[in-house]
Order: structure tokens, then sequence, then C-alpha cells
């Protein structure tokens, strides 16, 4: 297993570095994204999206940020590439940096959908593009995108994970977190609403079974200690009722999911209580089973992202430290038969 350190905390004029992405851009290359916090490790605040491109072997680009607004809370990186047009998305959320979550689900201003476009890569992007307008009605509070990347179907849809909390008819504040998707069928054009979920889900991570069904893998909010799935038939405008999975234990906390041929592969802080052993574990029958894993940190981890190389590897970024889970962003390279 190769592993390399990409964001510490207190480095680059930020308090910490959290909510990482990834996406494999051809080779061995990986571009890594993540939220740079300025005010703080907090949710909301003054923060950017920065990334580092690199080998998965090894030698990555100094980070450069690539979205940051005064007084903005810029967040939730989720990139997914064209395979069919060689560009690459970025979607995200923005609201006001005094604005925290609560305040945004008691009526606050609520968060918006934004995306933007790199045609080389990563090394330069486009403008910022607001796109709540087609996918974001106007009795939603909260808002946000995966978090980790989105996924391009066989069929050419580009398709995003997501989530939304709604503000209630009768009064102040909004009801719970609902998982959802939205997509395009355009490259990246226009953007639509695709299915929503289920209550009390939201941080989602999407796959493609090779059936051709998607499988969605949720963080949970019922408490009882596991990740929450559903499956949907045509492309993410219908989901099965969302049901719990005992064999994939959650602190309630985000998690990320690929499929690589016939396997799944999926990360998470697997325990039932902590946000502790970051684990790798894989699945050969479309996720009705799943293996032990590989634990690939022991200590206080979090959120993580997946991706696959073109050799098979299988590279897993997450957040780790010693004392806490914030103490930096980290990268592991993993040959699958390392996944147990």
């Amino acid at each position: 297993m190769y592993r390399e350190h990409l964001f510490r905390k207190g480095e680059g004029g930020y308090s910490g570095y959290r909510i990482p992405s990834v996406v494999a851009t051809g080779g061995n290359r990986l571009l890594v994204f993540a939220e740079a916090r300025r005010d703080g490790l907090a949710d909301w605040g003054r923060i950017d999206i920065v990334c580092r491109g690199g080998s998965a072997d090894g030698g990555f680009a100094p980070q450069k940020t690539i979205a940051g607004q005064e007084d903005t809370t810029i967040s939730n990186p989720t990139p997914v590439m064209d395979a069919d047009t060689g560009i690459l998305w970025l979607m995200l959320n923005s609201g006001p940096a005094s604005v925290h979550e609560a305040q945004v689900l008691e009526r606050g201003p609520g968060r918006t959908a934004l995306c933007m476009r790199s045609a080389d890569l990563g090394e330069t992007w486009s403008e910022i593009r607001d796109i709540g307008d087609s996918v974001r009605p106007g009795n939603w509070s909260w808002y946000a995108m995966g978090p980790c990347h989105a996924v391009q179907l066989r069929s050419g849809r580009l398709l995003v994970p997501a989530n939304h909390a709604v503000w209630k008819k009768d009064g102040p504040g909004s009801g719970t977190y609902i998982s959802h998707v939205l997509f395009s069928d355009d490259h990246g054009t226009s953007w639509r609403l695709g299915g929503e979920i289920g209550e009390y889900t939201n941080e989602c991570s999407a796959a493609q079974l090779p059936d051709g069904r998607l499988y969605m893998n949720m963080r949970s909010f019922l408490k009882r200690g596991y990740r929450a799935v559903s499956v949907s038939s045509d492309e993410g405008i219908t989901w099965t009722e969302p049901e719990l999975d005992p064999q994939l234990p959650d602190p309630c906390c985000q998690a990320s999911v690929i499929c690589v041929g016939d396997t799944l592969y999926f990360s998470n802080a697997a325990d039932s209580a902590r946000r502790v052993r970051m684990t790798v574990r894989k699945s050969t029958d479309g996720g009705y089973t799943w293996s032990g894993g590989t634990v690939i940190h022991e200590g206080p981890s979090a959120y993580s992202d997946l991706a696959c190389l073109p050799d098979g590897r299988i590279a897993c970024v997450y957040e780790g430290g010693e004392e806490d889970p914030y103490e930096g962003i980290c990268l592991a390279v993993l040959d699958p038969e390392e996944i147990r």
C-alpha cells in the first residue's frame, strides 16, 4: 500500500482542510479536491476549494485555489469526468460565510448549487455557474452535493448524488434531510433534478452496477449505526425505499462507493459509534454481501472518497489523524488483492 499526506491542518494559510474528493484523470494521475477552511474547522465561514494533482505513485503538485469568494462558504467539491467530451465537471454549493447549517435549516438563506468545468484535466477552470434555478426548488433550505465524486453512466448521463431539506409549510424550520440526485443528459449544458430517495438520509455516493441498476449508499440519521442503501432501475428517476445494511457499520458519517468491473468498493470510518478505522471493503454481488475489509487507518478518521486507476489499483483519499480525524487528508493506494 502506498500512502502520502496531501493536506495538513494549518498549512497554506488555512486553519484546516476537510471533505476530500478524487477523480482519476488518465495514466496513474489523480486530482484531489478539498475544502480549505480559513476560520477554523467549522462547516461554515470563509471556505475555498483547493486541489492538488499528481501521480498515484508520488509527486503531487502544490495545492492551488480554484474557487473562492469573499465572505462566502464554497463547499462540497463533487467531481465527475465526462469520458465522451474530456470535460471535467466540479459540482459545488455556496452560501453566506456568516450563516451556519442550523441557521439555514431554521429558514436562513438557502444554499445554492454551482458548477464549473475544466477542459485540461484541472489545469485551468471556467467561471463558476449558478444552476440553482434548475435543480433547487424554492422551498428547499439546505442543499449539499455529494460530498465525494459523481458518476457518468454507461448511457452518457452525468449523475450527481446530493441531499436537501425542505422548509416546513406551517412554521419556521426544515424537515429531515433527504437524499436525491441531479443529472445532465447533454454533457453539462443543462442540469435537471432526478428522484428523491428517502427521509433521514443525506450525504450519499452512487455506482452503476454491471446489470445497469444504480446502487446508492447513504448516511443515515436513524441512529442505528449502519449505512442506508437504495437502488434505481431507471437511471435515478425512481428509487427503492432506503434500507439499513447491517454489514456496513457507520458512525453517521460520509462514505464512498465505486464499481470496477463486477466489484463494488466501499470506504468509510467503519465503526457504529466513533469516527475511527478507515476501512476499504468489496462486494462481488452488487452489494448484497461485503468482505470484512482492510483497515488503512486504525485511528481517528472521517470522510473519504475512492477512484480506480487504469491498472486496477484503488485510490482512497481520507481524513485522518492521531488525535482527531481532521489533522489532514491522506492518500492511500491499494492493489485489489490487498482489499480483503
